[in-house]
């Protein structure tokens, strides 16, 4: 007994233990450590005796463990592989490389006891994966971030790569307009203590020029404490049904005490009272202006420092509202960061962890479990879009969905066990996110085991699994308020389905393009287009059908990013189809109506002055790539020269023209949809060219396009889901500095030509 306790005791603890990634061949027969110096070729011994550092020799192969626990993984490996694979031969090495590559398994090479030196191992790796290359963009303020190669952004960039369009950015880099400029530079320099209800109700006036000192100060005028309720009000009811951050009773209860005490209320609540106007006001704006929008946003971030250095519930649900702001209104990198302080904060309490004691009643539990899944759906589709690592580990997570009924859910805005099947929808979107990087490579796409398989089979068992109320078959005979969510259920899906498998669609319209040689797996990657095409296909007949039904949200949920997502996945279809002589001209002529439908949907939504700049500049994108599909199915025929109105010249239809307000008076190319683009709309649609001139800050609270007052529009306004046909409006001031597109490179884009002049960016 004393000798094995001696003999433990001289062992070294396992965590200090450290083996030597590489040794050279002269540490090895010295038997000694062999130390390497950073960005350092060579050994410390091989640099000071100036011997060459080479490793040929093969590394020691060591097993950690017993060898009958070897034997029993081996036993427990071959059991697995038999169980899926019943046909299997292990019995040698070359049967067992044979069935990983009929499955498109990557397998690990054949032991070599060669090795070829370090430096030159590292060179070799990296030429021999061009494709993993990543780049950085530049965001408005000229700074780097990353977006990686399976985002939405790059999406689109590879499609512009396919059709023969290179694009060339400045100074090598891209440069993303849906990541603005800082969203605090002109912010208040100061934060208040108290932030009082006389405050919040204060009228923003603009800033008066040249007024005198000695000037008669006039108390500033409040805005009537009905339009604050107003705007809490359509906060609950149209924002938080999609982005349940808050608990309605208990944010109402603060309410009450914060207007008889101000200062008995922590900050953080007050940051979150100001969000809800903030998206309240994008609802409903009962008489508020920009200018009031501006002021509250200062007022949110003088408030925001303080809220990131403090850990507890309220802090998280302030950074969520702000960041859902930020997100609208173009500031996309401002979002992902207050998201994800959101989600260090909320895994710093415990609300990741079912095993943590809540004390206090069952309510705060379950609210806790509701912001948790809330929190991580939001960051989820953020990820997926940005295709960046997720902040939040899902392994280490072990909350479950909240109790419906305790919560007050599954009544008159949510059907029963809704945060249930959302939640487990999001757990596998979250799995596909960290999928990507695997499945958007040629053996992740193809084969029995292969993560899209798999993730395919989870999806498929999600959706046949759907009790029968959350499902399409019934949403006629639901309540008007459960059709919303069922319907976001299902587009959410598709979204996840086509976020899976559009790399083959890229891949099969490439093959089809350049009429490739026909590839083993080519069956498969055709089935899994078609899956991503009939996914995209249906998402936008259900986006159309939730506009039909008024439940269309432009202008606070992610309902235009889907419609954007959507009819991308729809282009490429079209492509393909266009692009094989064997297709069938009616499901084309089909999807190029259904493309045709959602822009012209978005395009009515756009006259609503409060759709943010995110929801317009995704909005333009499918405006421009449906006249130019329109435009690539008409016969070819030299643009028509009208008269300019200002100087009477001759102008080309294809040049771009300032967007003033002669604009407002042109009706929008989308009016017949049946009818295809001829000599009588080219007009109008020449002149949906982007307007050319600086972009102007307008800081995070306010948007270039909205109106400065919009005083005397409807109180009860929601959305603008008219049947009538509304005038065009205008789109996002862009021009070199910000721009979007231009008329023919978009036209370049899908018509396959060399258009490009000079500088082109994209939004995604």
């Amino acid at each position: 007994m004393a000798t094995t306790s001696k003999k433990s005791d001289r062992r070294v603890p396992p965590e200090q233990r450290k083996r030597t990634e590489h040794s050279c061949d002269r540490c090895k027969s010295r038997k000694q450590k062999c130390q390497r110096l950073p960005n350092e070729d060579r050994c410390e011994h091989c640099i000071r005796m100036n011997y060459g550092c080479k490793v040929t020799r093969p590394r020691k192969q060591r097993l950690y463990g017993s060898a009958e626990l070897v034997r029993y993984k081996i036993a427990l490996l071959e059991a697995l592989v038999k169980g899926l694979v019943p046909s299997a031969d292990l019995n040698s090495i070359e049967s067992m490389r044979e069935l990983g590559q009929s499955l498109g398994i990557k397998l690990p090479e054949e032991v070599d006891n060669t090795y070829p030196p370090l430096l030159e191992m590292i060179q070799a790796s990296e030429e021999a994966n061009p494709n993993k290359n990543e780049e950085l963009v530049r965001d408005m303020e000229g700074q780097e971030q990353y977006i990686g190669p399976a985002s939405s952004y790059f999406f689109q960039m590879k499609l512009r790569a396919l059709l023969g369009l290179h694009r060339q950015a400045q100074g090598g880099k891209f440069q993303m307009y849906l990541f603005g400029r800082n969203p605090s530079e002109d912010t208040l320099r100061y934060a208040r203590e108290i932030l009082t209800e006389a405050d919040i109700r204060a009228v923003a006036e603009p800033q008066q020029v040249e007024v005198s000192a000695n000037a008669v100060q006039y108390p500033s005028p409040l805005l009537d404490r009905s339009v604050i309720n107003g705007l809490i009000r359509a906060y609950f009811d149209n924002v938080n049904i999609d982005f349940p951050v808050l608990h309605e009773a208990s944010f109402l209860e603060i309410y009450d005490v914060w207007r008889l005490s101000p200062q008995s209320v922590d900050r953080a609540w007050v940051c979150e009272l100001l969000c809800v106007l903030l998206l309240g006001r994008r609802i409903s704006p009962l008489g508020t202006t920009e200018t009031q929008q501006q002021k509250w946003w200062t007022h949110v971030e003088s408030l925001l420092p303080t809220i990131i250095f403090t850990n507890n519930i309220l802090s998280v649900q302030a950074l969520m509202l702000a960041a859902l702001h930020l997100h609208n209104t173009n500031h996309r990198d401002a979002c992902w960061t207050l998201t994800g302080a959101a989600a260090r904060i909320a895994i710093a309490i415990g609300l990741h962890r079912d095993e943590i004691i809540c004390e206090g009643p069952r309510l705060a539990k379950e609210l806790r479990k509701s912001l948790w899944w809330t929190l991580y759906a939001f960051e989820q589709i953020q990820v997926s879009s940005h295709d960046r690592p997720s902040a939040i580990d899902s392994t280490m997570c072990s909350t479950t969905s909240p109790h419906e009924r305790v919560l007050g859910m599954g009544s008159s805005n949510w059907p029963p066990t809704y945060t249930l099947w959302s939640a487990r929808l999001v757990t596998i979107l979250g799995l596909v996110c960290r999928a990507l990087p695997t499945a958007t490579s040629e053996n992740g796409r193809t084969g029995l085991l292969s993560p899209t398989a798999g993730l395919l089979r989870d999806l498929s068992r999600w959706l046949y699994s759907l009790p029968q109320h959350l499902t399409l078959s019934v949403l006629r005979t639901l309540p008007d308020g459960f059709k919303r969510p069922v319907l976001l259920l299902h587009i959410q899906y598709h979204y996840t389905v086509s976020l899976l498998t559009r790399c083959a669609l890229l891949q099969l319209l490439a093959s089809v393009s350049q009429n490739s040689e026909a590839n083993p797996n080519d069956e498969e990657v055709k089935a899994n287009a078609k899956v991503c095409c009939e996914s995209g296909r249906k998402a936008c007949e259900l986006l159309l059908q939730l506009d039909e039904l008024g439940k269309f949200n432009p202008v606070t949920w992610w309902d235009v990013y889907y419609v954007y997502s959507s009819t991308l996945v729809l282009t490429l279809s079209i492509l393909c189809d266009r692009a094989r002589p064997d297709s069938d001209k009616t499901v084309t002529d089909k999807d190029v109506s259904l493309l045709h439908d959602c822009a012209s949907m978005l395009m009515r939504h756009s006259s609503n002055p409060m759709m943010p700049a995110t929801m317009l500049r995704w909005t333009g994108a499918i405006r421009d790539v449906d006249v130019l599909l329109n435009e690539r199915s008409a016969p070819a025929q030299p643009p028509p020269v009208r008269d300019d109105p200002v100087n009477n010249e001759p102008v080309s239809e294809n040049a771009l023209v300032p967007l003033g307000s002669s604009m407002r008076e042109i009706t929008a190319p989308y009016s017949g949809m049946e009818v295809a683009l001829g000599p009588s709309t080219e007009l109008a649609v020449s002149q949906m060219g982007l307007i050319n001139m600086p972009f102007q800050n307008y800081g995070a609270g306010m948007d270039p396009l909205t109106d400065q007052s919009v005083a005397q529009m409807d109180p009860t306004m929601v959305y603008a889901n008219g049947g009538h046909i509304d005038q065009l409006m205008s789109m996002p001031l862009l021009g070199d500095d910000n721009a979007i597109f231009s008329w023919d490179s978009i036209g370049s884009m899908l018509l396959g030509t060399e258009a490009f002049n000079g500088h082109l960016d994209c939004n995604m």
